[in-house]
């Protein structure tokens, strides 16, 4: 964010206003539910409201005995539309020049008639949902799609997104069509304009020189379907969140888990971490009213996370019908407590000093794109150096950086794409700018909650 200027807010009014917002999703899963742009009607009252937040999807979709989920990255169709003309022409229904594109990846490095292009750009692609994905609710999730993205399936427009580098997702239950393939169209679009966040530079303040790209901020704005894109199914009801916080108290941690599950469901569930060597666990019962529950499990002699040792427990919760799961989402937590004393920064209740930098995602040739070989390098690199964290400068990353941070011992210093704000523009600009931060924060918050770094 640069200059503050005599006619807007200030700085520190925008994060206040921006936090405050934020806060609201932080408070607790009934502010983090997923549900997210979709045309069709939601179910309830909750699926409403996250319908109008957009958070469908911010839970990432798992593979396990009650989920399914199918990975469409791979080589898709794909044509620039300069002329805009892709919507009216039907382009949903077939693309008439198209070319092959990875996915996922940048188009600007791949192409040397799109190198400095921003504008629309098409993906189509044919996914075969099986058969077997009946009774299932089925989700199509799009991981990062700088900047704004419309969707279509078989079609029919699902909705659209505005913001890269955090996910969203449609469901597509009464589109889909089971034992065929279906066909899925994303337009894209990078367009550098004044009231986005990161905004582009507005039109009364560009200058003769034609510098390209028209930003306010330092780093190009690779444009695409810059991670995965998924087809995944959920039971009809299911757990829509998890929300983990820990305590430490002596050598003791505590594990407080919040769990939601769809439909306002009223019924039993389990919280289980898996503690060490064999099947040594500890269980704790989750009692679900109106979709809600929350338990605490106790760990005597807690292995605590920190950048030297960044120990993770497997923690397993389910929903129960008769005593036995019909749904079940894992992830890895960490127990660790991060304070703030004075000027210190306490890790564990220890003082800890971050040492580390600012990084971005460019690599040649994929551009944003997804690169796990190159994740595991940088780690590599940093743990080399001496780093114990750094600032993901200036966007989200994906959550395998963030899976990678949890493993490496790496702290994250997480943020949402509000650079280059400059606010002696007008208040229409701060307000949009408002709007946009907030709905990402919030969506930030609802991805990455959950990680221990």
């Amino acid at each position: 964010m640069e200059n503050e200027g005599k006619g807007g807010i200030s700085r520190r009014d925008f994060l206040v206003s921006v936090g405050a917002a934020g806060g609201a999703a932080a408070a607790g899963p009934g502010a983090l539910l997923g549900a997210g742009a979709a045309l069709e009607a939601p179910q309830n009252e909750a699926a409403a409201e996250a319908e109008k937040e957009g958070l469908l999807g911010a839970m990432r979709p798992q593979q396990n005995q009650f989920r399914n989920l199918m990975d469409l990255s791979g080589f898709w169709q794909f044509q620039l539309d300069p002329k805009g003309e892709g919507e009216q022409a039907n382009w949903k229904d077939g693309l008439p020049a198209p070319r092959v594109i990875p996915v996922p990846a940048s188009w600007n490095d791949l192409f040397d008639d799109a190198a400095d292009y921003l504008g629309y750009a098409w993906y189509a692609h044919e996914a075969w949902i099986p058969d077997a994905w009946q009774g299932q609710r089925i989700f199509l999730r799009v991981y990062s799609a700088n900047y704004a993205a419309k969707v279509w399936m078989n079609g029919t427009l699902l909705g659209e997104h505005l913001g890269g580098h955090l996910p969203f997702a449609f469901e597509v239950s009464h589109r889909a069509i089971l034992g065929a393939p279906n066909r899925i169209v994303i337009r894209v679009e990078n367009l550098q304009k004044p009231d986005r966040v990161p905004p582009g530079i507005p039109p009364e303040h560009r200058g003769s020189s034609n510098d390209f790209p028209d930003t306010t901020y330092d780093f190009f704005p690779y444009a695409g379907i810059h991670r995965q894109v998924a087809l995944y199914t959920c039971p009809q009801t299911h757990i829509d969140d998890i929300f983990v916080t820990t305590e430490i108290n002596g050598q003791a941690g505590t594990v407080k888990v919040v769990a939601q599950a769809s439909n306002g469901w009223n019924g039993a569930g389990r919280a289980v971490i898996k503690t060490g060597a064999g099947n040594a666990t500890v269980d704790g019962d989750l009692k679900f009213v109106d979709g809600r529950a929350q338990t605490e499990l106790r760990l005597p002699s807690a292995r605590f996370w920190s950048p030297d040792h960044p120990h993770l427990y497997p923690l397993k919760v389910e929903l129960l019908e008769s005593g036995k799961p019909f749904d079940a989402y894992r992830l890895e937590i960490g127990v660790r407590t991060f304070t703030i004393s004075g000027e210190q920064l306490l890790l564990n209740g220890k003082p800890i000093k971050l040492r580390g930098l600012d990084k971005h995602e460019d690599f040649p040739l994929h551009g944003k794109g997804l690169d796990r070989p190159q994740l595991v390098r940088d780690y590599e690199l940093l743990k080399w150096v001496g780093a114990n964290c750094y600032r993901t400068s200036h966007y989200p990353y994906s959550e395998e950086a963030m899976e990678l941070a949890d493993r490496y011992g790496i702290l994250i210093i997480d943020e949402i794409p509000a650079v280059g704000l400059n606010f002696s523009e007008s208040a229409q600009y701060v307000q949009a700018w408002t709007r946009m931060a907030s709905s990402q924060l919030r969506s930030l918050v609802a991805r990455d909650k959950n990680h221990p770094s």
